[in-house]
């Protein structure tokens, strides 16, 4: 309860200061002219299902984040949409809005301008153990790791229209949906594998890696 509190309280300070910049820009009249985005990378769990801290699974607690998008001018403001706007959708986003030429490779939808979310996507951690993959399509969100072998594998299927807080876990009676998320899950990674450019090599030094190994970004048991 005290973690929860305290991370609270963080929220609750950060929503003041994101509000003390979007007066700085209404003082000095740049409000109308300036594209705010505001998103967060991941959420935090405590205990909602027994872990605490982030990146070890892939509860609705973890990826459900904000994204809030103001355009310039105000220009269609007040809309929900409906569907799944992912992180990957910002970029495009963003460049379409401020008229840059998208790259090629560069995934994710453009969010204005008619532009619809996706009805499926996918999520995958490496930090935990087993590393986990997930996949929601419509109402149903199935996660699953480990070896393949009986017993070997951990697999999740929940209704999130039914149960947004993924308490009953029905995969055993639903194979066939969990079949078509996997399925799903190698589509979407072919599709990725296909835009992505080369991938380039980056030494990270001892200092930095010892900072992304204390904020939880880096396994601890990783080398």
């Amino acid at each position: 309860a005290l973690l929860s509190a305290q991370y609270d309280g963080e929220v609750a300070l950060l929503d003041e200061s994101f509000g003390e910049l979007l007066d700085h820009l209404r003082a000095r009249g740049l409000d109308r002219s300036t594209l705010v985005v505001f998103v967060a990378d991941h959420g935090e769990e405590f205990h909602e299902h027994g872990g605490f801290d982030h990146g070890r699974t892939l509860y609705q607690e973890l990826v459900r984040v904000p994204l809030l998008v103001r355009l310039p001018a105000g220009a269609g403001g007040g809309r929900r949409l409906r569907g799944l706007a992912r992180q990957i959708d910002v970029l495009p986003t963003v460049l379409a809005v401020l008229g840059v030429e998208r790259p090629a490779y560069l995934p994710g939808r453009v969010l204005v301008d008619g532009g619809l979310p996706a009805d499926e996507t996918m999520m995958e951690t490496q930090l935990g153990r087993p590393a986990l993959t997930g996949v929601v399509a419509g109402r149903w969100k199935a996660v699953w790791g480990g070896t393949t072998r009986p017993g070997g594998e951990r697999i999740e299927l929940y209704d999130l229209g039914a149960d947004p807080g993924e308490r009953q876990n029905l995969a055993e009676g639903r194979p066939v949906v969990v079949g078509y998320a996997r399925q799903t899950a190698a589509r979407l990674r072919l599709g990725r594998a296909s835009q992505e450019p080369a991938a380039e090599t980056t030494v990270v030094d001892p200092d930095t890696e010892r900072r992304l190994r204390a904020l939880g970004y880096v396994d601890a048991g990783a080398r």
